[in-house]
């Protein structure tokens, strides 16, 4: 199952960091690929992905899920359609009064009848998509910092 985890630093109050990466409407469009979040309740959401597969483009929906919430340090969550299982992790730890480190882990593992060739473009793609998410991150706290896109 193809994991990846970075531990990054963020210019903002840990308390604007925890509000925003605890908040599954506003870290969804963060992950390479979201196109939108609809949201259920404060703890699921539906995100609508798109990722090209050679030269097929697939679209899909996760429905995520928070499934710890330890304010303000630690959660937890996770995803799933018909064609994957996700799950991540976020650790918030202020480190002065205007920079906070940020551990994010996050697994993903193909499901259905395609599950080999997922799970081979989910590892080839999964330390390239965690670095795009540390820069959306960034970006979205810090105005200053560019955004990545997904190619």
């Amino acid at each position: 199952m193809p994991t990846a985890q970075r531990t990054f630093d963020v210019q903002a109050p840990a308390a604007m960091v925890w509000a925003f990466l605890s908040d599954l409407e506003r870290l969804g469009p963060c992950l390479p690929g979201c196109t939108g979040v609809d949201l259920l309740s404060p703890t699921e959401a539906d995100w609508r992905m798109e990722t090209k597969i050679g030269f097929i483009r697939k679209r899909f929906v996760v429905r995520t899920r928070t499934t710890t919430l330890e304010a303000p340090a630690h959660a937890a969550w996770t995803g799933e359609s018909d064609e994957l299982i996700a799950s991540g992790t976020i650790d918030v730890r202020p480190r002065a009064p205007d920079r906070t480190e940020v551990t994010y882990r996050g697994t993903v593992k193909g499901q259905g009848p395609a599950r080999q060739l997922l799970n081979r473009y989910f590892k080839s793609r999964l330390d390239r998509d965690i670095d795009a998410f540390v820069a959306n991150v960034r970006t979205a706290l810090q105005p200053e910092a560019a955004p990545v896109s997904d190619p």
